[in-house]
This record gives structure tokens, C-alpha cells and sequence, in this order.
């Protein structure tokens, strides 16, 4: 498998962790598309779910399923998508496997 060239990704520290916050980060920059992986703490994937959703801030979703689900600290990855209170249709949805693990594609 072929090394992706890390030319064009960027990590920047912010005081405030909000999409809106670093979607403005990137518009300043001339970013059009912006990918948000986050990993660790789940309130904060929760915070970026939900106002993602109610500002209509994310076009597409990507979602990756690994074989293996992992919890800390008592909290699970699947309580951030489950406190949703939002509900929204994704259109074109698809699905990719790459050996163990399922890509799930959808756009708002």
C-alpha cells in the first residue's frame, strides 16, 4: 500500500473547539473543503455532531467501522452518534470495505 504524502495537512491548536471556530480558521485560509477527524474525548465529538447539524455546517459524513470497539473510561464512541437529538436524511449513501473495515458515505 502506498505512503500518502502528509504535504497539505495541518494541525492547528485552538482555545476554543467549536466547528464554527475552525471552519472560520480554514475560510481565513482559503480551505473550501475541510476534513474534522477526531479521536479521544466524546463530549467533544458530541459538541461537533450537534452543532454541525443545527447550524447545517456539514455537507458529508464519512464514518468509519472497524471490527474492534474500543471504550474508555466507561463512555463509547456510539454515545456521541446516539445523543443526536437531530434527525436528517443523508442522500448517496455508500458503503467500502478495505480489509477489515466498512466506510459509510453520506451526504446532507
Amino acid at each position: 500500500e502506498a505512503e500518502m504524502p502528509q504535504m497539505g495537512i495541518e494541525t492547528v491548536v485552538m482555545d476554543q473547539l467549536s466547528l464554527h471556530a475552525i471552519l472560520k480558521y480554514c475560510s481565513k485560509q482559503g480551505f473550501c473543503n475541510v476534513l474534522v477527524d477526531l479521536r479521544g474525548n466524546v463530549n467533544d465529538l458530541k459538541e461537533i455532531l450537534a452543532e454541525g447539524l443545527e447550524r447545517s455546517l456539514v455537507q458529508k459524513i464519512v464514518v468509519e467501522v472497524l471490527p474492534l470497539w474500543a471504550a474508555g473510561e466507561g463512555i463509547d464512541s456510539s454515545s456521541a452518534l446516539k445523543s443526536i437529538t437531530q434527525r436528517k436524511m443523508l442522500k448517496n449513501l455508500s458503503s467500502m470495505t478495505s480489509g477489515n473495515l466498512v466506510l459509510l458515505e453520506g451526504y446532507f
